[in-house]
């Protein structure tokens, strides 16, 4: 409730500015100084040489049999097919494009959506191909919604990024997540 005044502190006794004198350090018994016993010089240590190494057998020689000389045939042997690729025909429309999709896809090995958008890439410019969120590109609405239409028998494999003909153990629906 109320405080009660304090009383006032005793005012402190002033200290003296007298100084101590110093403590005195004790001293410490001199040490005769030894003297070390002188070491023995070091004995010179001998250069060692590398050790030999012993001498490298040498392989023998593989006789090769002489090569014959080929000389070319007068007349070009028949090819099954040609060495060389024919130029690839530019896509003349969407039409066309969903269709050499259709084909791949229904071979053996399916249409694999990289190998879809490097022929279209090639073979139909940009046009047929759009970004896609990632920012590559990926096949063009237009032509996706073609290729569907025409082929009712193929599905796409989203975990393997490709289309292939329907199988019997298949989901229904165009896309497989499934393995």
């Amino acid at each position: 409730m109320f405080e009660r005044p304090r009383p006032p502190k005793p005012p402190r006794p002033e200290k003296s500015i007298r100084e101590k004198p110093p403590k005195p350090v004790p001293s410490r018994p001199e040490r005769p100084v030894l003297s070390r016993p002188e070491r023995p010089a070091k004995p010179e240590r001998p250069v060692l040489s590398k050790p030999e190494r012993p001498p490298k057998l040498e392989r023998p020689v593989s006789v090769k049999p002489e090569r014959p000389v080929l000389t070319k045939p007068e007349k070009p042997l028949p090819l099954s097919r040609p060495s060389v690729a024919p130029p690839e025909v530019p896509f003349a429309s969407i039409a066309e494009a969903a269709t050499w999709m259709r084909e791949v896809a229904l071979s053996d090995g399916g249409l694999a959506q990289s190998q879809a958008v490097a022929t279209m890439r090639n073979r139909a410019g940009e046009g047929f191909l759009r970004q896609g969120k990632v920012g590559g590109q990926v096949i063009g609405l237009r032509l996706l919604r073609e290729f569907a239409s025409i082929t009712p028998d193929v599905v796409y494999l989203f975990h393997e990024k490709r289309w292939r003909e329907r199988k019997v153990g298949d989901a229904p629906g165009r896309i497989q997540y499934g393995s």
